[in-house]
């Protein structure tokens, strides 16, 4: 499976938890994890306003992780992982939430983090990295998530660890050449994800910052891309 749209995907990510942040009450809506904790202190805190925008990030998330599944797994059993019909369609999905996201983000700036167009574009956008998420899930690329990047470092952590530490003996007689190539550049791939994450969060806060006409797109423009570079390789099979 070729990782441009893995990495536009990561991109996505990264971009939206950067904008969720500096504009939308500093939640996230890619990264549960850290809404979870955000949650756990505002209530501890009885900072209630906090735990309505951690609240509606994640029930976004989790509703849109359910219909993702839906969309790219409705019949309950997956005939084949990669670039699907299905996985177009539910790509396509995310870009239109993100579109919803892009025009409703310039108006609500404004605004205070209690009106309800800053619950809008929480929720829209856990709902789109919600769809995301099962979207990946559903390509079994292991190891690999564009959400919660903890996952993915923990799988390249111990990928390198493998290879320092363990892998010093003979490969098992069943490795094929392919199978090793795959297993060489499974670091690479891992890596790729956290670091796109890291430009995107980077690149979106300046740009939220300096020009925020334009940032808002930037999560939208990622999901475009990776829906063009999908469906031109909508053949291809996952290769691990």
């Amino acid at each position: 499976m070729k990782n441009g749209p893995l990495l536009f995907l990561s991109w996505t990510s990264g971009c939206l938890d950067a904008l969720s942040y500096l504009g939308l009450g500093r939640i996230f809506t890619a990264n549960m994890t850290g809404n979870t904790v955000l949650f756990g202190l505002a209530l501890a805190q009885g900072n209630w306003l906090d735990v309505l925008h951690a609240l509606v990030a994640l029930l976004g998330f989790a509703l849109g992780a359910i219909g993702g599944t839906f969309l790219v797994e409705r019949n309950y059993e997956r005939k084949r992982a990669g670039w699907t019909p299905r996985v177009l369609f539910a790509l396509t999905v995310e870009g239109c939430l993100l579109l919803i996201f892009a025009i409703v983000w310039p108006f609500a700036k404004a605004l205070s983090q209690s009106s309800p167009p800053i619950y809008i574009l929480i929720l829209v956008a856990g709902l789109a990295m919600g769809l995301q998420s099962a979207i990946v899930v559903s390509l079994s690329v292991p190891g690999v998530s564009t959400t919660y990047i903890t996952g993915t470092i923990t799988t390249l952590m111990s990928a390198i660890g493998r290879r320092l530490f363990i892998h010093t003996q003979e490969p098992p007689p069943l490795a094929n050449a392919q199978e090793a190539q795959i297993e060489h550049l499974r670091p690479l791939r891992l890596a790729a994800v956290w670091l796109i994450y890291i430009v995107a969060a980077g690149i979106s806060g300046f740009t939220a910052l300096h020009i925020p006409a334009l940032a808002s797109f930037l999560p939208l423009l990622a999901v475009v891309m990776a829906i063009i570079h999908a469906f031109s390789n909508r053949p291809a099979r996952i290769e691990e």
